[in-house]
């Protein structure tokens, strides 16, 4: 019995020698900031021992980390701040970039503006879309913008196009050669159309 309490004694006093070794050597492991926190909150004594004894690189590797954890607990407050202003107030975002695409005069400011030579082009009761991963816009509006008459009639747009690019406009167009009715004649434009300088897409 008596020595089942001595080995019991023996081991209770080797654990209290080993519990200060094992949290020093813990925290060795953490960041100085980990360790002393925020240098604001230091106590006198604790500044001047750490001026006496901490080498530069320490108070380099001291205010980086304290640095990074400063910016992590910002971003960390702006982004929940965002989420919760926008579920509970909607995103501003789209509301200021409507009023500012209004007062910069463009017509569909809750859509897609196309400018030719600085000026917004209005294309009337059909606006630009967006759709797989192109913008389709009104040909029309082009051209007249361009100083053109535009007509409905095929060879009349082409023809638009070719003296727009011969009078010193730069064109390009995009033709689709494989037509549903007529392929030669989308042919016989886009060659008539180079003749003329446009870019053939």
């Amino acid at each position: 019995m008596k020595r089942r309490l001595a080995l019991s004694l023996a081991a209770l006093l080797l654990l209290g020698c080993l519990t200060p070794a094992l949290a020093a050597e813990g925290d060795a492991e953490l960041s100085l900031y980990q360790q002393y926190g925020p240098w604001g909150e230091w106590p006198q004594e604790q500044k001047d021992a750490a001026e006496e004894t901490w080498t530069d690189g320490q108070w380099d590797d001291y205010w980086t980390e304290y640095d990074a954890q400063m910016w992590a607990a910002l971003n960390r407050y702006n982004e929940d701040y965002d989420r919760w202003s926008y579920a509970r107030f909607g995103d501003p975002w789209d509301e200021y970039l409507r009023v500012e695409k209004e007062e910069m005069g463009m017509p569909y400011p809750d859509g897609i503006n196309v400018s030719l030579n600085g000026a917004y082009l209005d294309f009337g009761g059909t606006a630009p879309l967006a759709a797989s991963g192109c913008t389709m816009v009104p040909f029309r509006a082009f051209l007249e913008g361009l100083g053109a008459e535009v007509a409905f009639d095929g060879s009349r747009i082409a023809a638009a196009l070719a003296y727009a690019a011969e009078h010193g406009k730069q064109v390009q167009c995009l033709l689709e050669l494989r037509a549903r009715f007529d392929e030669q004649s989308n042919i016989d434009y886009s060659r008539m159309l180079e003749d003329a300088g446009c870019d053939i897409l």
